[in-house]
């Protein structure tokens, strides 16, 4: 794809829609890093936050801080034809008048539903780049729309494995015509001074990374809680390097924790970026896609988890391709703990020690693929018929309520902004 002109009157333009909220997450990370490659490279970077985020803990990311359409969590055919022009519009205010090219990105699928109505009024590109790994928005009444996007090859998921699982529950579809792109968001790492550098050393110290809520979480907890149990003599280091965005998810850890005398736990909050020399104290992680990658980057024993069966994939044994292999006695995170650290039979790893720079340019690499992606797809201006949609009977009352009341007194009746 060619890169864009530096007439000041005509520059190619890239949108962003997704919701950063207020967590450290993989996502955010992915759409900063997104934003900084753009950017190095000329493009006009747009970026149109979905909700509104008072928080946010990426510092890149602050100057959206407040802003945020909520609408976006509403399918436009829940508005009336004066409300959704009214949206529309809304979202037009954010493209520079004297712009090129315009490429709108999305990420879920209630931005991709927008960011496909904005692309028509604009005749501009979209392309939805899938960057969940649960797909129940997808369901026998949205499923055209997806199809749409996939036979225009303007569908990506983070991999060809998230797409198979999207589409078969549907139709027939062959692993080798899925399309998967690599979001990457491992660069989160730093060698700066953080307290949880000074990390007491136990017998054992285990951690994981990531968002405490995903549902692998509570099988790992399980399993160091069981090792804990068999090994009652040791002293255990629990280091969890995340948050959750309820208070309640990290009470309820923590009471699980509660009387085990022989576990030291510590839970980090949403931290970016995270102390290099905090990750080395650890013997072994458990973490899940990306997560896994940060720690087995620095050459530690890495046990990466399936985000949709919660259990274990294996040892990371080759940092650069993510190949596993499962452990020797089983595959619960007990099996995993023990030969780790009861047996010392930990595989070797093959894995480059971690560089920024080299990090930053495989990132590139990676979206240097993403923009093939778009010069790849199709050059046809179609945009999806969204009469298609049949609202639910929920869906069509709250519609008929908007046009009935007006968004600002249905708003305030519903707590909603509009």
């Amino acid at each position: 794809m060619n890169h864009p002109t530096s007439n000041n009157e005509s520059r190619n333009t890239y949108v962003l829609i997704f919701g950063f909220s207020d967590v450290v997450a993989g996502g955010p990370i992915y759409h900063l890093n997104k934003i900084k490659y753009l950017k190095e490279r000329g493009w006009d970077t747009i970026v149109i936050s979905m909700g509104i985020a008072k928080n946010v803990h990426l510092s890149e990311l602050k100057e959206f801080e407040g802003s945020g359409l909520e609408f976006f969590w509403l399918h436009p055919g829940e508005f009336c034809f004066r409300q959704f022009r009214r949206n529309i519009e809304l979202l037009k205010s954010y493209i520079p008048r004297n712009h090129g090219k315009i490429i709108i990105e999305t990420g879920t699928s209630s931005a991709a539903y927008w960011g496909e109505a904005l692309a028509e009024e604009l005749r501009a590109k979209h392309i939805f780049i899938f960057v969940d790994e649960h797909f129940k928005s997808v369901n026998q009444t949205t499923i055209d729309f997806y199809k749409f996007k996939f036979n225009r090859r303007e569908l990506a998921c983070i991999d060809k494995d998230a797409m198979y699982r999207l589409f078969k529950p549907f139709f027939n579809i062959q692993l080798d015509d899925c399309i998967g792109l690599d979001c990457m968001c491992s660069n989160v790492i730093d060698d700066i001074e953080h307290p949880l550098n000074d990390l007491k050393r136990c017998d054992f110290n285990i951690g994981t990374i990531g968002r405490l809520e995903k549902g692998f979480v509570q099988v790992i907890i399980n399993g160091v809680l069981e090792f804990a149990k068999s090994n009652p003599n040791k002293t255990i280091s629990f280091v969890m390097f995340g948050g959750a965005p309820s208070q309640a998810t990290i009470n309820n850890i923590q009471f699980q924790f509660a009387g085990y005398r022989n576990i030291n736990l510590t839970i980090s909050g949403y931290l970016y970026p995270i102390p290099i020399k905090a990750l080395k104290k650890c013997d072994i992680f458990l973490s899940g896609s990306g997560s896994a990658l940060v720690s087995s980057s620095l050459g530690v024993t890495t046990v990466r988890m399936d985000h949709v069966s919660f259990q274990p994939m294996g040892y990371v044994v080759n940092a650069e391709t993510f190949k596993t292999q499962k452990a020797s006695s089983g595959n619960k995170v007990i099996d995993y703990l023990n030969q780790s650290l009861i047996e010392r039979k930990s595989p070797a790893m093959l894995y480059v020690p971690y560089n920024t720079k080299k990090m930053w340019e495989t990132i590139c690499e990676a979206f240097d693929k993403h923009m093939q992606f778009i010069e790849d797809s199709s050059q046809k201006i179609d945009y999806f018929n969204f009469s298609k949609f049949k609202l639910s009977g929920k869906q069509q009352i709250k519609k008929l309520l908007r046009c009935l009341l007006g968004l600002k007194l249905y708003g305030q009746l519903r707590n909603e902004k509009y």
